[in-house]
């Protein structure tokens, strides 16, 4: 009796040990401290925990600190990000993440920390790297679109590099508006640590905004194309020759989505012949179909000058590409965005026959 005693009572204690051990995490939501809570879940930026034999769920932003009893290496970070050791703090939530394991919730709640702390200490690559992966996630909310970490490091970091190279991949009108916004803002405020002028130009020309417009311009009149689009089969690779076909019978949305499905498996090589013939694709779509939505013309001018400004000027498509985008800028009614990348196009490719278009255009 006194034996079965004694195990029931072991049995109980370790219960309610292991209970305690697994209630030992602890968080500050909106400065308030709650101990004894067990993380169980983090997705969409909220925090699932449970207190008290229930669960609960807050908003990320309204927690500001965490203390997670499993992972020494999270806890480490969070030590050096309170004490001000961004760089450090960055460091730990790494290894946070390589011992996360298949715990998920963990890996997205290092992500969401790393990115505020490599923003604080002005590591914009490993920041940009968090927010999108942040974005596929959680998706194109506020809360995620807020996270944008506009902190670049000193000019000719290769933090810098990596966030720029990051963000020119992602420019793709396949994501919310609010997210390519945060995009260019971002990829303006590096252009402009480092120098890059012709970059910051060509996307500040490449950004229609809401409506018909441009950003901070009324439209004007839509005056003609000028040349016809031409649709070079000859050099499409065979990649592309599907698309190039939809285009040959009018089926210009359905090239444009063949083309935005293979968009990944292209090289960096391809790449620019895609975003070229989808540009093309879209212009036709505009200029061919009844009613015409001005929004498929700035989708065009988009791809288009995504050639320009995220490719070498050394591209084969880069000379056709800045012309066909500046003179959808002039359509769109962005007459200066037009002029400088015609002037911009006659300055890089000099003698070849897209700058002579662009000095007819320029009527000079």
């Amino acid at each position: 009796m006194r034996r079965t005693t004694i195990h029931v009572l072991t049995a109980a204690l370790a219960a309610h040990l292991a209970c305690g051990a697994a209630l030992a995490d602890e968080l500050i939501i909106n400065n308030i401290r709650y101990p004894g809570v067990r993380v169980t879940d983090v997705a969409k930026l909220k925090i699932s925990y449970q207190i008290s034999g229930a669960i609960r769920e807050k908003n990320l932003s309204d927690v500001t600190a965490f203390t997670i009893d499993t992972s020494r290496e999270f806890n480490k970070a969070e030590q050096a990000f309170k004490a001000g050791k961004a760089a450090d703090a960055v460091a730990a939530y790494t290894e946070a993440e390589a011992a996360a394991g298949s715990r998920t919730w963990l890996k997205r709640l290092v992500r969401y920390r790393r990115c505020q702390a490599a923003a604080a200490a002005k590591m914009p690559g490993q920041a940009v790297t968090d927010w999108l992966a942040i974005l596929d996630e959680a998706g194109a909310t506020a809360a995620a679109v807020a996270l944008a970490p506009d902190a670049p490091a000193a000019k000719g970091s290769g933090e810098n590099a990596r966030a720029i190279a990051l963000l020119e991949k992602r420019l793709s009108s396949k994501d919310d508006p609010a997210v390519q916004a945060g995009i260019r803002d971002l990829l303006l405020s590096l252009y402009g640590v480092e120098g890059l002028n012709d970059k910051a130009m060509l996307l500040r020309g490449s950004a229609p905004g809401p409506g018909d417009g441009t950003a901070g311009e009324k439209p004007g009149p839509a005056p003609p194309v000028g040349p016809s689009v031409d649709i070079p089969v000859s050099r499409a690779p065979a990649k592309l020759q599907k698309a190039v076909n939809q285009i040959k019978l009018g089926n210009y949305a359905a090239a444009v989505a063949d083309i935005d499905a293979s968009l990944k498996r292209f090289n960096s090589t391809e790449l620019p012949g895609a975003l070229l013939l989808r540009g093309k694709a879209l212009q036709m779509a505009y200029e061919k179909g009844g009613k015409k939505d001005r929004s498929l013309l700035a989708k065009a001018g988009l791809s288009f000058m995504k050639v320009a400004a995220c490719f070498d000027a050394s591209t084969p498509e880069a000379p056709e590409a800045l012309y066909f985008g500046a003179m959808v800028s002039r359509q769109l009614g962005n007459e200066v965005a037009a002029g400088n990348a015609f002037r911009l196009l006659i300055s890089r490719h000099e003698g070849t026959d897209w700058a002579k278009r662009a000095k007819q255009a320029l009527g000079s």
